[in-house]
């Protein structure tokens, strides 16, 4: 039986780091060429830009870094930590430029080494609701407070 293919939103092909280095090299292979898997690049700064990646490998080794974290030597190879390994970036597309290798990348991008991915969860948007509506609550609840305090 044939079934059409579910659509594809853009908050699916947000990359979460969470899954392991199988699940991150399957959803990128899995996007690629379009619409790409991304991610958000982090520098301390506090800025943040978006990085489509188009082709990476996975490396199953033991680490010590936290998921998310970048390794690199800033000439020739660029990984990114997840709980069972890495996941070596080849292929990439920062936000504004061309798609590019990551030799090319780490070429012309100096705030590798102190950068790091979003750790992003599926359910990051649904949590952030949460939050906000209960920090909503709190302020209506101490409004009222006070407004019976004052009358």
């Amino acid at each position: 039986e044939l079934r059409p293919a579910p659509k594809i939103f853009k908050e699916t092909c947000r990359i979460d780091w969470n899954k392991g280095a199988k699940g991150v090299y399957d959803h990128v292979r899995g996007l690629s060429p379009y619409p790409a898997a991304w991610t958000e690049l982090c520098v301390p700064e506090g800025a943040r830009q978006v990085l489509k990646i188009y082709e990476t490998e996975k490396q199953f080794v033991e680490h010590t870094l936290p998921v998310g974290m970048i390794d690199t030597d800033g000439k020739t190879y660029f990984r990114i930590a997840v709980k069972d390994g890495y996941v070596n970036l080849l292929s990439i597309q920062l936000a504004g430029k061309k798609r590019m290798s990551i030799g090319d990348f780490l070429r012309g991008y100096r705030h590798v080494e102190k950068s790091w991915v979003e750790e992003s969860s599926p359910n990051f948007f649904s949590i952030h609701r949460v939050v906000v509506f209960l920090l909503f609550l709190y302020i209506s609840t101490l409004r009222l407070i006070l407004w019976v305090l004052v009358v």
